[in-house]
């Protein structure tokens, strides 16, 4: 039986990670990226995504628009599609918005779209609960809950749901003001919500805030953390409050969302992009601090992707340094961790038990899937 699948991509959703853009919404800030030499990726992953389908699934047909929008995904992955709309000469959300009603006009069964929040919002805003969403993570941010963990976790996530396996949820649509965040402040608001596939094995949870707890974990932490610094070797600070706190104990005024270098104990690098990080990182040996994202778990792919695919290429697993205080761990209980790095072969390459490290001399083993 042939299932009629909408897909919409949205070719620059992700453009300002690599760039320390700390997002991508908006025409400026696209321009801003493309000029600083970022590289548009949301097409790779959605290549990713259907091919994991038409794995599974391959009499999907895809009801997709012109050209960037999923066309030329559909051509290169050799996927059956039919052309509801035609390709823009110049993308934009409004692109989201007709081709997320003409999939709805159409009857899709399911809509996938390859995107970040601010494409789940567009999406939201003409679908709303009517047709089941599920999202392909291309952004920098993604806090809300309607995301597959990777591209290939859609693949048999999608087929199960089109043989009638698979349950549906409201999930929240969420996104956050990027220009606020530029400026290091946090302030989210819920758009709405949609009906995502039941899957807590392939679609992550929403972000979720946890409060600080106990200071002296964070102090034993950065203790901890100080003592596994390698004289002489780099290490790169993940974005998020857990490692700023971290930070600040050892007496380092660090970027609360971008990334940092720290070596021998002094900051020497402050919000850097890819390219800055290469420059600063040399051809040696370096580290990497990060902190899951709070709900979630995500420890890579989620507004660290300054953290490119050649960067982690590089990078030993075993210096690949995690840490999270012991309230916050417990929010993973029972789930560990997640990565969602630029290619499938990345996450195979950082997935396995890892220590995490919650306490000074105190670690916690979880399974990063």
């Amino acid at each position: 039986m042939t299932s009629a699948c909408g897909l919409i991509v949205n070719p620059v959703a992700g453009v300002g990670g690599e760039v320390a853009l700390a997002g991508s919404d908006g025409d400026r800030v696209q321009r801003l990226a493309l000029s600083k030499g970022a590289v548009p990726r949301a097409s790779l992953k959605a290549g990713r995504a259907v091919g994991a389908i038409l794995a599974r699934s391959p009499e999907t047909v895809f009801l997709t628009g012109g050209g960037v929008l999923g066309e030329d995904v559909c051509r290169r992955e050799g996927a059956g599609h039919r052309v509801l709309v035609p390709a823009p000469q110049s993308t934009s959300a409004e692109d989201t918005r007709r081709l997320a009603q003409a999939l709805r006009d159409e009857g899709a069964e399911l809509i996938l779209f390859v995107g970040g929040d601010g494409t789940a919002r567009d999406v939201c805003a003409v679908i709303g609960e009517d047709i089941p969403v599920l999202g392909v993570p291309a952004g920098v941010k993604m806090h809300s809950g309607v995301f597959a963990i990777t591209p290939e976790h859609a693949g048999p996530l999608v087929a199960t749901v089109f043989a009638g396996h698979r349950a549906v949820e409201r999930a929240e649509v969420v996104d956050i003001d990027e220009d606020a965040r530029r400026a290091g402040r946090l302030s989210a608001r819920l758009y709405g919500h949609v009906l995502v596939p039941v899957a807590p094995e392939a679609v992550q949870r929403g972000k979720a805030g946890v409060s600080p707890g106990d200071p002296s974990s964070v102090d034993g932490i950065a203790a901890e953390v100080a003592g596994r610094w390698e004289p002489g070797v780099p290490c790169l600070l993940g974005p998020g409050t857990t490692v700023q706190r971290i930070a600040e104990r050892l007496g380092l005024s660090s970027s609360l969302l971008g990334v940092d270098v720290v070596l021998d104990g002094v900051l020497t690098g402050s919000d850097l992009d890819a390219t800055a990080l290469h420059d600063a990182v040399g051809a040696g040996r370096f580290q990497v601090l990060v902190s899951p994202v709070g709900g979630q778990g995500m420890v890579l792919g989620r507004g660290n992707q300054q953290i490119d695919a050649a960067l982690l290429s590089r990078l030993d697993p075993a210096d690949l340094l995690i840490a999270c205080p012991p309230r916050k761990l417990a929010q993973f209980a029972g789930r560990g961790l997640l990565i969602d790095a630029p290619s499938d072969a990345l996450n195979r390459r950082f997935r396995g038990m890892r220590r995490v490290i919650v306490g000074h001399r105190e670690d916690a083993l979880l399974r990063v899937a």
